[in-house]
């Protein structure tokens, strides 16, 4: 039954991945876990074809409304902490390349070896990542000294998680923090909203530049232009692919 809605390809970003699918660490075991992901929710929700029941899309689609509503919530503080207009972050973030995440870590499965988790060590790629907490816990984040430190789980709470984009956007003012999931005793399901500025078919059409902002801002706000000098990140540019 699962299988029907498989994940097919990194474009979609769309469907169900199986138990050991996923190797967020490519030096560790496969990931002991299962999920269902949802890109673009706002497009693929009329496709039933991509759904496993109408309660789903139905629950699926009330959920992401609310966490991107506290998303875009958040990404607005974190501008203001910048001393950058309230809009500019969100103004970066038209939805395309927003994803729900649906994450099973089923309970007493025999590791492979003590090495193998739940999550394997990684960093998010995208903005900010938003993980809603239930009291079930395995969450381990690696400190500034190299320790892995257990984030203790508090119900009703979301942890938020910058991603790699959002280091190189601020300037290493807002850090991606390594961290990994550890086998649970009981059986735990997480839900994460993963919000990434950039479109995926943005890249195939144009020339991107994601430069980073410097420590101390300049910004026009007439224009909402931000001088970007004096940055430790290079820019990133990747060309649109040459046409035959």
């Amino acid at each position: 039954m699962k299988d029907r809605f498989a994940y097919t390809d990194v474009d979609s970003n769309f469907g169900y991945q199986g138990m050991e699918v996923e190797r967020l660490d490519p030096a560790s075991m496969p990931d002991l876990k299962e999920s269902f992901t949802m890109r673009n929710l706002a497009a693929v929700a009329p496709q039933e074809r991509l759904w496993p029941a109408g309660d789903f899309r139905s629950a699926a689609l009330e959920l992401h409304r609310a966490a991107v509503a506290v998303a875009r919530k958040i990404l607005s503080l974190l501008a203001t902490c910048l001393d950058l207009p309230t809009d500019f972050f969100n103004a970066r973030h038209r939805g395309e390349n927003i994803t729900l995440r649906y994450l099973h870590y089923p309970a007493g499965l025999a590791a492979r070896s003590h090495a193998q988790l739940g999550a394997g060590a990684h960093t998010d790629y995208g903005s900010i990542t938003l993980l809603l907490q239930d009291d079930v816990g395995g969450l381990e984040v690696r400190s500034v000294d190299g320790q892995w430190r257990t984030a203790i789980p508090v119900p009703d709470t979301i942890v938020i998680n910058a991603g790699d984009l959002m280091e190189r956007w601020t300037n290493g003012r807002f850090r991606s923090t390594l961290h990994r999931v550890r086998p649970v005793r009981g059986p735990a399901i997480a839900i994460r909203l993963r919000c990434s500025s950039t479109p995926i078919r943005r890249w195939q059409s144009r020339r991107l530049r994601v430069a980073s902002l410097p420590t101390n801002p300049t910004v026009t706000r007439r224009s909402r232009r931000v001088n970007i000098s004096g940055t430790r990140f290079p820019p990133l540019t990747r060309p649109a692919p040459r046409r035959p």
